[in-house]
């Protein structure tokens, strides 16, 4: 991943207006003040302006900073199963002087809450598009372990990236969806989602995420989640609300995602 807008054309630019406000912006571990000004006075940034150290590349600093961030971000995940990776703790929400999982997470968007607030997981595959004759299939082993105040969502975007229309109306799939069905037709969260484990039972359930212009068998419409059509490109996110520690410590089992034929009408 490249980080251009950061780090590259922009470089000077961003440097001097981080000279300006390095004052007003100070790191959040008050005893790493003192090295993290030398860092940054070492690179040119002192008394509110940018003076590059003679015979400095900027391109090479770019390539090297991208892979600093980039390395900084890696090591600082854990497996956990299925192809799915978590961030360790100290990579999201509130970062104290991991810096280089700090900027990458503002480069690839917001910052995010505190894990025990919300837990983002990564798949390691890149399934990122659908063509006309496949389709990805969730499988999760059982409800979601989150916390009673909590819910979980699997969302659909575009490489816009915005919400995916589609005839059903149907945005998300996650503990507030009445319409999800285990495979023998039972709903899996009761019929008036009002609460997380609403359905008595409990067992395996599948999403099917599949192009918003191949309509499945009326059997399959409940939980389907429609992806981009045409292209079939796309993101998508599962999110969980004040997760259980079952996430983190070994407990539960994260969903599969396996490619599989179109399940057409």
């Amino acid at each position: 991943m490249t980080y251009g807008i950061m780090l590259g054309s922009q470089n000077y630019r961003i440097s001097g207006l981080l000279a300006k406000i390095r004052q007003f912006n100070q790191p959040d571990v008050s005893s790493d003040r003192y090295r993290a000004a030398s860092k940054l006075g070492l690179a040119g940034l002192a008394e509110g302006v940018y003076c590059p150290p003679p015979g400095i590349n900027l391109t090479a600093a770019t390539i090297a900073q991208n892979a600093s961030i980039s390395a900084a971000y890696s090591q600082n995940l854990i497996d956990v199963s299925n192809n799915w990776v978590i961030s360790k703790v100290k990579c999201q929400g509130i970062f104290g002087i991991e810096y280089g999982c700090r900027a990458y997470r503002a480069l690839y968007g917001h910052l995010g809450l505190k894990q025990s607030e919300n837990l983002f997981i990564i798949n390691k595959s890149d399934k990122l598009s659908l063509n006309a004759t496949c389709s990805f299939l969730f499988t999760f082993f059982g409800k979601l372990s989150i916390k009673s105040t909590g819910f979980w969502s699997l969302t659909v975007y575009g490489t816009d990236p915005y919400l995916v229309p589609n005839e059903l109306g149907r945005y998300v799939i996650g503990d507030r969806s009445t319409q999800l069905k285990y495979e023998n037709g039972d709903s899996v969260y009761g019929d008036d989602g009002a609460s997380v484990g609403n359905g008595t039972a409990d067992g395996t359930f599948q999403v099917l995420l599949q192009r918003a212009d191949i309509s499945p068998p009326d059997n399959w419409t409940s939980n389907w989640l429609s992806a981009p059509a045409g292209s079939g490109k796309l993101l998508y996110s599962i999110r969980f609300y004040s997760p259980a520690k079952a996430f983190t410590n070994g407990d539960y089992t994260f969903p599969t995602v396996d490619t599989i034929p179109a399940i057409k009408a």
